[in-house]
């Protein structure tokens, strides 16, 4: 089991955390790890100290992952990404914002947030940016925003707003507001208006005493129905990612306001396709109702024909020039392996079948790669350019072996397997069955498979 941690600005991962059965810290939460190579953490203060082991504070990472800034924002830049933390010529350095501390073991536990940074959609949302984004209109004098997770899990953004006045901002008009000045996300579901904000004793505000509102629903009296067949499709596919019936979505209701967010957008996409509707997600993201995705919509006719496989060249994806340029003499070394446990009782015919029909469904696996006059290309064979059947499954039995010679020969199995890829010739993947009996498993059978792919050619 491994927990890495990281962020986009520090190029994903930083720190990870492998249980290899060591002796760990009891503690109720996974541990995030120590940093990763070329990479360099440390625990601050509010005042920039770095504090001892057991006492949570701020997260920041230094090293050969940082990213240069925010692009076209000097401003957060100069707040995320500080120099010389530690002193002069200790370089530049990505402040998370997260709440961790060392433990005992050497490991770092990540505790929760040191501002109010938010994740709606799958972005992140400063808080701080929509209340100032909300104080900035005529009708405001002040505001709070939080953001809440719902009963079907989705977090949701909320916003308050103290009138200027004495009448309440039009709500409706302050949603167009902030929409010219926030990213979407950043838009609060709902907007409620108070007297007064909640503040604590000490005169900050009070979040968790902001009252709870219902999330927006779809107004039965202006709700509109789907005119078309494509409108209907899209509302059945709306109704079955989002969990609701279909009769709570109108043509005109947001995406993102009924609860989708990027993932749901990406099922969205896949159900549509189902109902023979062609959409991408960055069309869902740009055309957020069903009216206005439903012109953008390639209906597709299905025909219920067999392809048949696919032959003849294939040109190459972006990843994969730079893939080839990058790796000219040994293309085929990067690859993926995965080892899983099976039922004692897998049956190896039956898996064998199984594995040849991935085989036999997936064109892209019978690719092949070769460098052709300086140049890389690649291309699908025909049938009769190499066996119907490539050697992609091998069923060892270890059984009869002790553990020592068990270990040995899967090593051996394991390493032939993933050394011996060549995109030239194929197969892009192998299946390993290794039966290993009770040795390994006292008082049961216990097949095993390693299946190892490679993603050179095929991306």
């Amino acid at each position: 089991m491994v927990n890495a941690y990281g962020a986009t600005e520090t190029t994903v991962d930083s720190t990870v955390f492998a249980l290899r059965g060591d002796p760990v810290e009891p503690s109720a939460f996974v541990p995030i790890g120590t940093p990763m190579t070329n990479t360099s953490v440390h625990i601050l203060d509010d005042t920039g100290r770095p504090v001892p082991v057991g006492v949570p504070g701020e997260l920041y990472i230094g090293g050969g992952g940082i990213a240069q800034g925010y692009w076209q924002r000097p401003e957060l830049t100069a707040e995320r990404f500080p120099h010389d933390v530690l002193g002069p010529g200790t370089g530049r350095f990505y402040r998370t914002g997260d709440v961790v501390r060392w433990r005992g073991d050497g490991n770092l536990e990540y505790l929760g947030r040191a501002d109010d940074q938010v994740k709606i959609r799958g972005f992140r949302v400063e808080l701080g940016e929509v209340e100032t984004a909300l104080a900035r209109h005529p009708e405001v004098a002040t505001a709070a925003a939080v953001a809440r997770r719902n009963g079907s899990g989705h977090t949701r953004l909320f916003g308050y707003v103290v009138p200027a006045g004495t009448r309440a901002p039009d709500l409706a008009a302050l949603r167009t507001f902030l929409t010219a000045h926030l990213p979407s996300q950043a838009v609060p579901s709902a907007i409620m208006v108070l007297d007064a904000l909640p503040m604590t004793p000490n005169g900050t505000l009070d979040r968790r005493a902001l009252p709870a509102m219902d999330e927006p629903a779809a107004d039965p009296s202006h709700r509109v129905p789907p005119r078309t067949p494509v409108e209907t499709a899209l509302v059945e596919v709306w109704a079955k990612v989002l969990g609701v019936e279909p009769d709570r979505i109108g043509v005109e209701d947001n995406f993102f306001n009924l609860g989708g967010d990027s993932i749901l957008s990406l099922q969205a996409v896949s159900l549509a396709r189902r109902a023979n509707l062609r959409l991408t997600t960055k069309q869902m993201f740009q055309r957020q109702t069903i009216a206005e995705l439903a012109g953008e919509v390639t209906v597709l006719t299905a025909t219920g024909a067999e392809q048949g496989p696919v032959t003849g060249p294939v040109p190459l994806t972006p990843v994969q020039h730079w893939y080839f340029e990058e790796f000219p003499e040994a293309p085929g070394h990067f690859n993926q392996s995965l080892y899983l446990a099976l039922d004692p009782d897998t049956d190896p015919d039956a898996l064998r079948a199984a594995v040849t029909a991935v085989l036999d469904h997936h064109d892209i696996l019978r690719i092949r790669a070769e460098h052709v006059a300086g140049r890389w290309q690649q291309h699908h064979p025909a049938t009769t350019d190499h066996p119907a059947h490539p050697t992609v499954f091998e069923h060892l039995d270890l059984s009869a072996l002790d553990d020592t010679a068990q270990d040995q020969a899967a090593r051996t199995a394991i390493t032939a397997a993933q050394t011996g890829f060549d995109i030239r010739t194929g197969p892009l993947f192998q299946a390993l069955l290794l039966t290993q009996g009770g040795a390994h498993a006292p008082g049961c059978s216990s097949p095993r498979t390693t299946t190892s792919s490679t993603r050179s050619p095929g991306g």
